[in-house]
């Protein structure tokens, strides 16, 4: 009867992927529902993704771009698309103040900051404390307090992973805290492209104290009383996995992450 009990348990767990990139896992989950996946980032190899019991397809990739250090964005076609920062490509023109600006906010928070992003993790090959006990932590020295945080990394880590997992977590918890939000008139760039959160964009703003290249989050588009208007989300790139953008702005909107082992 045992027996029985196990291998019924077996039939009815996942089966695990092996040997893929993030982008053939989130197909094979994406398949069934006829979902398009597109991705601009390699991503590296992962030896073996268990699925979890119960979890749905949007979890599970989910899950595996934090693994990844990814972003998940739409298509047009209502399929999903892998990437990050450092692929975005910059937007025709710039938002400046007094010029295409009508109206912009920030919000500058240590709600979602953390001190120190504590990511722990297990490979599920070999054995001891470089296989079983592996720790990593990523400091954050825009947060002035000790406030630290721990996670448990998703699937199969080794060192560098570990590194990285937490160096995205601590990346991503303040581009949530720190956004900019600006309202421009009409829904394209000097190029006549719709505003993308693909995408970035030159802000120059006296007002918020901005002057650099700036990531788009989210977009929305309006049309009003007011008019046609677009509202965007704005963060600096390495928030979301892009390169220093070099400019001018505030220390406030600096992204400031360090490995602290």
């Amino acid at each position: 009867l045992l027996l029985s009990l196990l291998k019924e348990l077996k039939r009815q767990m996942p089966r695990p992927l092996l040997q893929k990139k993030p982008k053939q896992i989130a197909e094979d989950l994406c398949k069934p529902f006829k979902l398009t996946v597109e991705s601009d980032v390699e991503g590296k190899e992962i030896p073996i993704w268990r699925l979890a019991p119960g979890s749905t397809v949007f979890e599970e990739i989910e899950a595996l771009a934090r693994h990844q250090g990814l972003l998940i964005v739409g298509t047009a076609d209502g399929g999903i698309k892998l990437t990050r920062a450092d692929k975005f490509q910059m937007h025709s023109g710039a938002l400046v103040e007094g010029v295409n600006i009508i109206e912009a906010s920030a919000q500058l928070s240590e709600k979602g900051k953390y001190s120190d992003v504590i990511a722990r993790g297990q490979s599920g090959l070999g054995s001891g404390a470089d296989a079983q006990r592996l720790e990593s932590v990523s400091r954050d020295r825009t947060v002035e307090r000790h406030r630290p945080v721990l996670i448990i990394a998703e699937g199969e880590m080794d060192t560098t992973r570990l590194k990285e997992r937490a160096r995205w977590q601590a990346s991503r918890n303040a581009g949530w805290s720190t956004t900019a939000t600006v309202k421009v008139k009409g829904w394209r760039d000097d190029a006549g492209e719709l505003w993308s959160p693909e995408k970035l964009v030159f802000v120059e703003s006296r007002m918020l104290k901005i002057s650099q290249a700036m990531a788009i989050k989210t977009v929305r588009f309006i049309q009003n009383g007011e008019g046609t208007i677009t509202t965007m989300s704005l963060v600096d790139p390495r928030a979301l996995g892009g390169k220093d953008a070099k400019g001018k702005s505030n220390a406030a909107w600096s992204t400031d992450i360090e490995e602290a082992n």
